[in-house]
């Protein structure tokens, strides 16, 4: 708002005095007060969703990362797998022989 000095509020003060007159000077002091208060209050609360949601931004992007890397691993995982002998055991390994007489 700039620097505002006592010369400057006694002036403004006066000024008030001669417009409105000493009655209704109170009043429109008081109206003032509340829409300040309210200004502050809604400021306050704006910046605080403003932060919210930086917060769910960020943990958005974490999230993102996150899943990126689980679906690498996946893939390593898969390609692990499947790209051993073919088998369900370990590499090197045959399967086990089967019978199909067997029940």
């Amino acid at each position: 708002m700039g620097n505002i000095g006592f010369q400057e509020l006694l002036v403004i003060a006066v000024l008030a005095m001669l417009v409105f007159g000493p009655d209704r000077l109170p009043e429109i002091a008081r109206q003032a007060g509340k829409f300040l208060s309210r200004f502050r209050e809604e400021t306050s609360r704006s910046v605080a969703e403003l932060k919210r949601a930086a917060e769910v931004q960020d943990l958005d992007r974490e999230l993102k990362a996150v899943r990126s890397q689980l679906r690498q691993t996946g893939r390593q995982l898969t390609g692990s797998v499947t790209g051993g002998s073919g088998a369900a055991g370990p590499p090197g390994e045959s399967p086990p022989p089967t019978d199909p007489e067997a029940t």
